[in-house]
């Protein structure tokens, strides 16, 4: 097989923006968030790729994610539609860039959609109609032709995209695996360029993963947008059609973008770009504004993506002179759902890595020194109410970093507060729960239950220390909560044990998923990793070498491993276990233990040696 063997699609299609007027914002879970316009177009991308065997299929889609509501109503128009015999299920992956700024009403799971006014049926209607669509056209494009492996290396010193946004929690890890990260390279690019068979003048598409939170605009914001990945990708593609020769244009159809850049949220769960390096550290950024962070961030990344495929094209000091290797190989895909509540098994043990250009590091880790761990049902800490300081901190005012050892009075309140509205259970079980002294704290909770008006739960929660701002967002909060169907709080002390040191304050099993999708989706010897939420820097790349090491173990050479973030489904964040231990946003938001990173990596070290 030679690389021009591959039959390649790429379609754009624009969702209709007026059905998402009038709708909360999603990534904040801030109901002031209303949609009263756009900043830019939201789009579904398609990219479609067959062998002489196989077909599969990526769409990357201007949303929050891609929720398993989602992914069932496209399969379901799949199945319905042309195209139902043409792509498998299993080898189609549909991912997210993660905009904070897309509609919400995508989930139909009570944890993600009750603050942000409920489950939407026409909004996921028109999300997954245009993503088939896109689907669709991209199959009914295909034309012969190649693909390339391209990276370049950042300057460290220009390369400013984000920076780590959770340092005390990336602190807590060893410093084994600290060494393995080097900071300088984390906005390497990593690319994919397809073009015709004619030439690799002749642009297909771009696949290009970022390590950044697409989140210039804040909790404030009411405009539609694509963020920075929006605003990216519109400059590839129009600046990457500008370079197509003039002998192809004229195939263009008016209006027609032949070019289509899809920018993948990769391992970003701790990275945000309001953050940039500070000497040893890192501080906050200084920008004018949110829209021209939008607007500086997304040139400077399609600057870096155009150097990268076309570097005679457009001048570039971010990143150095790329490395592009043509991509010769089958296609292989697979994917299975697997219940993250019941895993038992052992940490992942760092490896050796052959090769230290590729992306993820060399480290060696003991075999000998691997655990007997397990997850739990899930459950979130109460930091996850704190949010993301750099980011879109709550409207609790709470700190990151709460846990169980250490809290204070009137956050175990707090806690309390929510437990009543998700718990079946009597005053005094919770109060034991998190550790209040029964009495006056029974009064608390019998108002919380209540949901009792504003002033009088001020005065109640006043006497816990608890000011009038965070009573009046507990109210908020505790509304939403209290639609949520009630678990009982018969939870064994192994539970509460498993979960330590995260406070527990909101159960997931009946509002959240617990059975998620893992997918791998390999183009010869690069891997596209389907990751079902938002996973850490240095999580992902235990992710990384769990699968490179399954090929390995299943006979096969894997080369670029790339995390697809928010894809598939969507299950909160993953850190490591040392990260976990600090409490901060992301640690209390892995809701099903500090294990949960390593169930993933023995999930995707399977699928990845079955593949072969």
């Amino acid at each position: 097989m030679t690389n021009s063997n591959y039959k390649i699609g790429v379609a754009r299609v624009a969702f209709d923006m007026s059905k998402f007027m009038g709708r909360t914002l999603m990534g904040y879970n801030s109901n002031d968030q209303i949609a009263d316009g756009q900043d830019s177009t939201l789009f579904a991308r398609a990219f479609v790729v067959s062998d002489d065997k196989t077909t599969i299929a990526l769409v990357v889609a201007d949303i929050w994610a891609c929720t398993g509501a989602i992914r069932r109503k496209v399969l379901e128009l799949v199945d319905a539609g042309q195209i139902g015999s043409q792509i498998p299920h299993d080898a189609i992956m549909i991912s997210a860039t993660h905009t904070h700024a897309g509609p919400s009403g995508i989930s139909d799971h009570r944890l993600f959609s009750l603050m942000t006014g409920g489950y939407s049926q026409s909004v996921v209607d028109e999300i997954a109609g245009k993503i088939h669509q896109a689907l669709v056209e991209a199959l009914h494009a295909r034309v012969p032709g190649g693909i390339r492996q391209i990276s370049a290396r950042a300057d460290p010193d220009k390369a400013l995209w984000g920076g780590q946004r959770s340092n005390a929690a990336y602190q807590a890890n060893t410093a084994e695996n600290k060494d393995q990260i080097n900071w300088e390279n984390l906005f390497n690019i990593n690319m994919l360029h397809l073009y015709r068979e004619e030439s690799s003048q002749y642009t297909l598409g771009i696949i290009a993963w970022l390590p950044v939170h697409n989140t210039a605009f804040g909790n404030t914001n009411t405009k539609l947008s694509g963020d920075i990945f929006g605003k990216a990708a519109d400059i590839i593609e129009r600046e990457s059609t500008a370079l197509i020769p003039d002998d192809y244009k004229w195939t263009v159809k008016p209006g027609e973008i032949p070019v289509v850049a899809g920018l993948i949220n990769a391992a970003s769960g701790d990275i945000s770009p309001k953050m940039v390096r500070d000497g040893e550290g890192w501080k906050r950024r200084d920008v004018p504004s949110e829209t021209a962070l939008k607007d500086t961030l997304g040139t400077q990344i399609a600057k870096a993506v155009m150097s990268a495929w076309a570097p005679d094209a457009v001048t570039c000091d971010t990143h150095h002179a790329p490395i592009a290797v043509p991509i010769v190989g089958p296609l292989k895909f697979a994917l299975v759902d697997k219940d993250m509540t019941s895993w038992n098994g052992k940490t992942n043990p760092w490896v050796a890595d052959r090769d230290p250009n590729k992306n993820y590091p060399r480290v060696k880790y003991p075999q000998e020194t691997q655990q007997d761990v397990q997850t739990y049902t899930g459950a979130l800490g109460l930091s996850t109410f704190a949010g993301s300081s750099a980011d879109g901190p709550g409207p609790m005012g709470l700190r990151e970093g709460i846990r169980d050892d250490d809290m204070q009075t009137d956050e175990r309140v707090i806690q309390a507060a929510l437990l009543m509205m998700s718990q079946r259970a009597n005053a005094s079980d919770i109060l034991s729960f998190v550790g209040l002294t029964v009495g006056p704290a029974l009064a608390l909770v019998a108002l919380v239950a209540a949901v009792p008006p504003l002033g009088l739960l001020v005065t109640v929660l006043g006497g816990f220390g608890v000011t009038a701002a965070v009573a009046s967002a507990v109210v908020l909060i505790v509304k939403d909560v209290k639609s949520m169907q009630a678990e009982p709080l018969d939870v064994g002390a192994d539970y509460v044990d498993g979960h330590k040191p995260k406070p527990i304050t909101l159960r997931t099993a009946k509002i959240g998923p617990s059975v998620l999708p893992v997918q791998l989706i390999r183009i010869a010897d690069v891997s596209m990793v389907g990751f079902p939420g938002e996973i850490t820097t240095l999580a992902g790349r235990h992710i990384q070498l769990a699968v490179v090491n399954g090929a390995a173990n299943g006979g096969a050479a894997v080369g670029f491993v790339n995390i697809n973030s928010c894809t598939n489904a969507y299950s909160q964040y993953v850190t490591t276990p040392e990260e976990y231990d600090t409490q901060h946003y992301e640690g209390a938001s892995t809701v099903f233990g500090p294990n949960t990173m390593d169930a993933y990596a023995a999930h995707f070290y399977e699928l990845s040696k079955s593949m072969g």
